[in-house]
């Protein structure tokens, strides 16, 4: 048993002088970037490792846990090498949410002897922290509030949009049922007042009696106006055979109401180009004989319109 034991003891002591030997020629090194740093700003952090040049390294990752720093990103550098001796680099971006005045930082590497893996430090660096505040305050006065300050609550956007939307609807609905009301409104309003115009207009033209020619002329003006609005037959412009061929396509009119209106204008062409004087009593009849068949016209109108 102790002649066996000895050669192990031996070959582990011998392990022991080879691996503390091959350690001294793997070393790592790191330095900031900056002296100075903020609170969770990144700060550059550069870690090298010599090594010979067969031995692999390996550096450490995001994956590490380096509290209270964190790894925000890293990149690689290129390998140098020279009589056998390898530098290499690797920066990181660091970051700490501590405020300590000073902050110190070293990091693990690891790196292979044959089948084992050695876990080694670099060596530590310092940075110090950049205070915002140039100064602390502790003479400030507490200022305490009694009564509760009350929050309003956020503006509800979702119940303005569906009240928008029941009011859109709500005046669609309205013009939907009223419009068709409010249209045959306007219309009879509108046909009342032009009947209005016209009744008071031939009862003023009876003050022209005296001047045959000028109440004549407004007297068949007024009916061919009141009953061709559109001007579609130009009734305004034609001449009394003529006329007598265009009323008959006024077929809301009776035969005795167009013999009446063929009358009128005949007498007018008596008056005006024959110069013929008629009695003033036959004259003063006309108005009142125009207003009864006009009002006819003005009922039609208002009937034609749905009840």
């Amino acid at each position: 048993m102790k002649h066996g034991f000895l050669p192990f003891l031996c070959l582990l002591i011998l392990s022991l002088i080879h691996l503390q030997s091959f350690s001294q020629d793997v070393s790592g090194t790191f330095r900031f970037g900056n002296d100075s740093l903020d609170l969770g700003r990144p700060i550059e952090g550069i870690l090298e490792i010599t090594h010979p040049s067969k031995t692999v390294v390996v550096f450490p990752d995001s994956s590490g846990d380096f509290a209270p720093w964190e790894i925000a990103s890293s990149k690689h550098h290129t390998t140098r090498t020279t009589g056998g001796i390898s530098i290499d680099r690797k920066t990181y971006f660091l970051r700490s949410f501590e405020i300590d005045s000073v902050q110190t930082l070293r990091l693990p590497f690891r790196y292979l002897i044959g089948n084992d893996t050695v876990l080694q430090y670099s060596g530590a660096d310092t940075v110090l922290f950049r205070s915002r505040i140039p100064e602390w305050n502790d003479s400030l006065k507490l200022i305490t509030v009694v009564g509760l300050t009350g929050i309003n609550d956020p503006p509800n956007y979702l119940l303005f949009l569906v009240i928008g939307f029941g009011l859109f609807f709500l005046m669609g609905l309205l013009v939907f049922l009223f419009i068709k009301p409010v249209t045959q409104w306007m219309k009879t309003k509108k046909i009342e007042r032009e009947w209005k115009e016209i009744s008071l207009r031939l009862r003023k033209a009876g003050t022209l009696v005296e001047k045959q020619e000028a109440f004549i002329n407004e007297v068949n003006f007024i009916w061919k106006k009141y009953l061709d609005p559109g001007r579609r037959f130009s009734l305004s412009s034609l001449s009394t055979p003529e006329l007598k061929e265009a009323l008959p396509q006024l077929i809301q009119l009776d035969e005795s109401d167009k013999s009446a209106l063929l009358n009128i204008a005949h007498t007018g062409d008596m008056i005006q180009f024959a110069g013929m004087k008629v009695g003033e009593e036959s004259l003063r009849a006309l108005p009142d004989q125009l207003l009864g068949l006009l009002e006819k016209e003005f009922k039609r109108r208002k009937g034609e319109l749905p009840g």
